[in-house]
C-alpha cells in the first residue's frame, strides 16, 4: 500500500507539471530557425512553457498567422504598415543575419573563391554558366577553376531569404532588376533546382558537385559547407562572419515577428512575448551562430510594439 501511494504521488506530480506547461507555436522563416530553436531549448529549461517553432518559409508563416493557426509568425519580408493596420497586427525585428553563397567544388576550399552580387546575378540569370568563366577567373587569378557547368540551387517555397537575395541582385545588376525584380518567388531560368527551406538548399548543395546556393550563414556553418568570400561594401574581399555582417557584408537581412494585437489566446501571446524578451537578453547565443543581435535602441522600439498586444 505504501509503495502504491508513492507511485500515485509521483504520478500526480508528473501530471501536475505537465498541466502547468504550455506549448506556444510559431511558424515562418527558416532564416532565423537555428537561433529560435537554440533560444527555445534553453528557455524551456528555466520555464514551465515551451516554444514550438516550425520553419516553413516566410510566406507560409504569414498565411498561418493571418489564419490564426499560430501565436506568432516569422518573416524576412517586412509586412507593409498599411497591411498590418488592416489586419490588426504588430511587427517587430528579432534578429539580423547574413545571406551567403555556398558552393560545392572539389577544387576549391572554404572561402577561397571570391564573388560579387553582380556575378551572382549573372550566374542565376544564365549569363555566366561555367565555373571557369572569364569574369569569375579574373576575380580569382590564384585559383585554377574547373571547366564545369554551374548547377544552381534555389528556394522552391515562398521565401524571405529569396526575397532578400533577389533584392540584392536587383540592386547590383540592372538586367536582373529589369527581367526578374525581387520577391518571395521569381521566374528562375535555366533549370535552377528548387529546394524547400534554407536546410533544403544546404542539403542539395552538399550533395551536388559543381553547385551553388544561397542560405543564412548558420545553415552553411552547421553543415560544414564551403562559402565564398564577397566583395564588401568597402570594395574589398571579405569572408562571412559576425564581424563582416556587422560592417561590410553586402547581403544582410532582418527577420521579423508578426502577432495580432487581439490574440485569440492572450495567455499564449504573453508567453511568446516572454520568450522574445529572453532572446533579446541572450545576445551571446545569437552571436555564437553568427547572427547579429539588435541594438539597444531597436529592442526598445520593439517593446513599444509589444505593449499593443493584448495579454489578458
Amino acid at each position: 500500500m505504501k509503495m502504491k501511494s508513492i507511485i500515485l504521488a509521483a504520478l500526480a506530480i508528473a501530471l501536475g507539471s505537465q498541466a502547468y506547461a504550455t506549448e506556444v507555436t510559431g511558424a515562418g522563416a527558416t532564416f532565423p530557425q537555428p537561433i529560435y530553436i537554440k533560444w527555445a531549448d534553453a528557455w524551456a529549461k528555466s520555464s514551465s512553457n515551451k516554444i514550438n517553432y516550425q520553419g516553413i518559409g516566410s510566406g507560409a508563416g504569414i498565411k498561418q498567422i493571418d489564419a490564426g493557426i499560430v501565436t506568432f509568425g516569422a518573416t524576412d519580408i517586412p509586412v507593409k504598415p498599411e497591411d498590418l493596420e488592416k489586419k490588426g497586427q504588430v511587427q517587430f525585428p528579432m534578429i539580423v543575419g547574413g545571406i551567403v553563397p555556398i558552393i560545392n567544388l572539389k577544387e576549391v576550399g572554404n572561402n577561397e573563391l571570391t564573388l560579387t552580387t553582380d556575378i551572382l546575378a549573372k550566374i542565376y540569370s544564365e549569363k555566366i554558366r561555367r565555373w571557369n568563366d572569364k569574369e569569375i577567373a579574373d576575380l580569382n587569378p590564384k585559383i585554377k577553376l574547373p571547366d564545369l557547368p554551374i548547377i544552381k540551387i534555389r528556394r522552391a517555397d515562398g521565401s524571405g531569404t529569396t526575397w532578400n537575395f533577389t533584392r540584392f541582385l536587383s540592386e547590383a545588376n540592372a538586367d536582373w532588376k529589369k527581367t526578374y525584380g525581387f520577391g518571395q518567388q521569381v521566374e528562375w531560368v535555366g533549370g535552377a533546382i528548387g529546394a524547400k527551406g534554407n536546410d533544403g538548399v544546404a542539403n542539395n548543395v552538399m550533395q551536388t558537385n559543381g553547385s551553388i546556393g544561397y542560405v543564412e550563414y548558420a545553415f552553411a556553418k552547421s553543415n560544414n559547407l564551403a562559402t565564398a568570400k564577397m566583395i564588401g561594401t568597402d570594395g574589398k574581399a571579405v569572408a562571412p562572419d559576425l564581424k563582416s555582417f556587422q560592417s561590410t557584408w553586402p547581403m544582410v537581412a532582418t527577420s521579423y515577428i508578426v502577432m495580432p494585437k487581439a490574440s485569440a489566446d492572450p495567455a499564449a501571446a504573453k508567453i511568446a512575448l516572454d520568450f522574445f524578451a529572453y532572446g533579446y537578453a541572450h545576445d551571446a547565443d545569437a552571436e555564437a551562430l553568427d547572427y547579429v543581435p539588435l541594438t539597444a535602441a531597436q529592442k526598445s522600439e520593439s517593446k513599444k510594439a509589444w505593449s499593443q498586444v493584448s495579454t489578458k
